[in-house]
C-alpha cells in the first residue's frame, strides 16, 4: 500500500465520520442510541485510530496524539476566524476574500514564516489603508520587512500602509524604501524594530512624510541612540526637535540666529530633519549655552551628540540604500533549519486548512444539533476523535501505520464489512 493511499484512507476517514455524522439516523441521534450498531462501529473505527497511533515509536506522534493535534485543529479554527473577521470588516467579496487567503498562504511559505504573523501585518495594514487590493498586492512587502529587516507584524503593516499612504504604491518604489530602512542597520545603534515604529509613530504628526525625510530620521534616530538608555528617548528628543519649529519664540529665535528652516516658507515646507539638525549645529557651534535657548532635556542632549565630527559625516551623507538587500537579508535568514522547518509547518497548516476544516465544521454542526440528552450519550466517543483526524496529519507526513490497520479499517475482500464500510452504511 503505498504512502499516498495511506494517507488518503486516514483523510477519508476523518472527513467520513463528519459527514457519516448527519446519516445516521435522525441526523446523528441513532449515533448515539446505546447498543446500536452504528455505535459500535463508529467506537471501534475511532480507538483503532487512536491505538495504531499510539504504537508509532516516533516522538513526533506523541505530540500530535498528546495535544499537539488538537492544537492544529485549534489553529485551523483560528485562521478561518481571522480570516472571515478580516474579510467581513473590510468588505470584501468573494473574490477579493480568496485573493487575500491565497496571498497570505503563498508569502507565508515563500518567507517561511507563520501565516499568522503575516495575517496579523496584513489586518494592521488594512486598518490603516481600508485597501483589501492593496493589501493583496503588497502582501509581500510586509514579508520582506518582517524576515528582511527584522520588524514586528505590526511595524511592518503600519510601516507598508505609510508608504501607501503617502503615495508609494509600486512594487518598486517600496522596495526601494524598505531597502533603505534595512541598509540603515550598518549606521548607528539600537533596536530597529523600536526605532521603525517610533518613526512612524512621529511622523505622523508632522510634516516629514516623505519616504526620504522618514529615512532621514531613522538614520537620525540610529546615530543618536548610544547616547539613551532607550530608543524611546531618542524618539521623544526628535518630537520636541519638531515641535521647535511649531514653537513661535523658539522659530524666531532660530531664524534670528540664521539657522535654516524654512525650505519654502510661503508654503510652510520645512527644510529635511538632518538639514535642520546640521544648521541648528552650525549656527550653535555646539555649545550648551547657544543650544539650550530652544532645547532641554533629552533634547540638548541629543543635539550635542552630534557634535561628533563623525556623526555629523554621517549626518550630511545621503542614505546608501543597497538595492535587493531586504529580499537578500529575507533569503539568508529563512535558509536556516528552522526555516526549513517553519516552512514544513506552514504547509501542514495549509494543508489542515484545506482538508479539515469542513469536516470538522460539518462534524461541529451536526453535533450542535443534538439535544442535552441525545449529547450526554454521545459524549463518550467524541474523545477518541482527535485521534483520528491526528492520524491524518501523521500519514500525511508518510508514518507507516500498518498493513493490519488499513485491512481492520477496509474490512474484508468483498465483504465490506470492516470501518469504513460500516461507517459509511451503518444506520
Amino acid at each position: 500500500m503505498s504512502s499516498q493511499n495511506r494517507a488518503r484512507f486516514i483523510v477519508d476517514l476523518t472527513g467520513n465520520v463528519a459527514q457519516q455524522a448527519r446519516r445516521f439516523g435522525a441526523s446523528i441521534r441513532s449515533l448515539g442510541a446505546d447498543g446500536s450498531r452504528s455505535m459500535r462501529v463508529f467506537r471501534g473505527a475511532m480507538g483503532f485510530a487512536n491505538g495504531a497511533l499510539d504504537k508509532f515509536d516516533n516522538r513526533l506522534t506523541g505530540l500530535v496524539t498528546g495535544g499537539g493535534m488538537m492544537m492544529l485543529a485549534k489553529n485551523v479554527g483560528n485562521t478561518q476566524q481571522q480570516l472571515t473577521e478580516v474579510s467581513t470588516r473590510y468588505n470584501m467579496v468573494a473574490d477579493q476574500a480568496a485573493a487575500f487567503d491565497s496571498a497570505l498562504w503563498k508569502n507565508a511559505a515563500d518567507y517561511k514564516m507563520v501565516q499568522g504573523e503575516l495575517l496579523s501585518a496584513a489586518s494592521t495594514f488594512l486598518e490603516k489603508t481600508n485597501s483589501p487590493d492593496a493589501a493583496i498586492a503588497h502582501m509581500d512587502k510586509m514579508a520582506a520587512a518582517i524576515k528582511g529587516i527584522g520588524l514586528s507584524s505590526e511595524a511592518s503593516g503600519q510601516l507598508v500602509a505609510s508608504m501607501w499612504n503617502d503615495g508609494i504604491r509600486s512594487s518598486e518604489e517600496m522596495m526601494k524604501v524598505l531597502d533603505g530602512v534595512a541598509s540603515l542597520s550598518v549606521v548607528g545603534t539600537g533596536n530597529i524594530n523600536e526605532q521603525v515604529n517610533g518613526i512612524l509613530s512621529l511622523t505622523k504628526g508632522t510634516s516629514w512624510n516623505r519616504s526620504d525625510e522618514m529615512l532621514e530620521l531613522l538614520k537620525m534616530q540610529r546615530l543618536g541612540s548610544s547616547e539613551f538608555g532607550n530608543d524611546a528617548q531618542v524618539t521623544a528628543a526628535l518630537q520636541q526637535v519638531y515641535a521647535a519649529t511649531k514653537d513661535r519664540e523658539k522659530l524666531r529665535t532660530m531664524e534670528r540666529n540664521g539657522v535654516k528652516v524654512w525650505k519654502d516658507k510661503s508654503k510652510g515646507e520645512l527644510v529635511s530633519p538632518n538639514e535642520l539638525m546640521l544648521s541648528i549645529g552650525e549656527r550653535s557651534k555646539y555649545k550648551e549655552r547657544n543650544l539650550k535657548t530652544i532645547f532641554d532635556g533629552d533634547t540638548l542632549k541629543f543635539a550635542k551628540s552630534f557634535a561628533d565630527p563623525e556623526k555629523q559625516a554621517q549626518l550630511k551623507a545621503p542614505v546608501d540604500t543597497i538595492d535587493g538587500l531586504v529580499n537578500e537579508k529575507a533569503t539568508r535568514n529563512v535558509q536556516t533549519f528552522n526555516g526549513a522547518l517553519q516552512s514544513l509547518m506552514t504547509a501542514g497548516e495549509r494543508w489542515a486548512n484545506l482538508k479539515l476544516a469542513k469536516p470538522l465544521q460539518e462534524f461541529a454542526d451536526a453535533i450542535n444539533a443534538l439535544t442535552p440528552e441525545e449529547l450526554q450519550s454521545y459524549a463518550k466517543t467524541l474523545t477518541v476523535t482527535a485521534g483520528a483526524i491526528a492520524g491524518a496529519v501523521v500519514a500525511r507526513k508518510g508514518y507507516r501505520l500498518g498493513k493490519a490497520g488499513y485491512d481492520f479499517l477496509k474490512g474484508p475482500k468483498g465483504g465490506g464489512g470492516g470501518a469504513i464500510g460500516g461507517l459509511g452504511g451503518g444506520r
